[in-house]
């Protein structure tokens, strides 16, 4: 097992920020979660958690439509997102010499994503779609009815 030391910061506004410092190679990665998934949903009514992680990545201020993907694809790297049943996570995985554009499309997307009307439409299609095509898996299935897997349409990645 990899030991490397975990500084914890908690800012003002009571985020609490955890850094690790790994110097293998010349890459920062950028990691935000957020303490809400399918669990927070009500039985029936489920998919919001899964179709909130995708709006968000429809850009905020700083970052417009189809920009988010495109920038971090400029500088070579990856990024994505991901709901599960008790959290929404985002990630930019980029080289490090562009390290604070992970941060900037984090801090765009918590304080400014945009949930315009005409993309919301278009996304719960998606999220629908995405969900027909997990249940064709037994597992997931059986952990909507058993609450041991990934319930409520949340799908591991988007």
């Amino acid at each position: 097992m990899l030991d490397f030391p975990v500084r914890e910061t908690v800012l003002d506004n009571g985020l609490k920020v955890l850094t690790v410092e790994h110097r293998v190679a010349p890459i920062t990665t950028v990691w935000v979660w957020y303490r809400v998934g399918s669990r927070n949903e009500r039985p029936g009514i489920t998919g919001i958690s899964h179709w909130v992680e995708h709006m968000c990545f429809k850009g905020g201020i700083e970052f417009g439509k189809g920009d988010i993907f495109k920038e971090v694809a400029r500088v070579g790297g990856y990024n994505n997102g991901m709901t599960s049943t008790d959290f929404t996570v985002y990630f930019e995985t980029v080289p490090s010499a562009h390290g604070d554009l992970g941060l900037r499309i984090e801090a765009d997307r918590m304080a400014n994503a945009r949930f315009d009307p005409d993309e919301a439409a278009a996304e719960r299609t998606v999220i629908i779609s995405e969900r027909e095509g997990a249940e064709n898996w037994p597992t997931f299935l059986l952990g909507e009815e058993t609450a041991l897997g990934v319930p409520g349409g949340a799908l591991a990645g988007s």
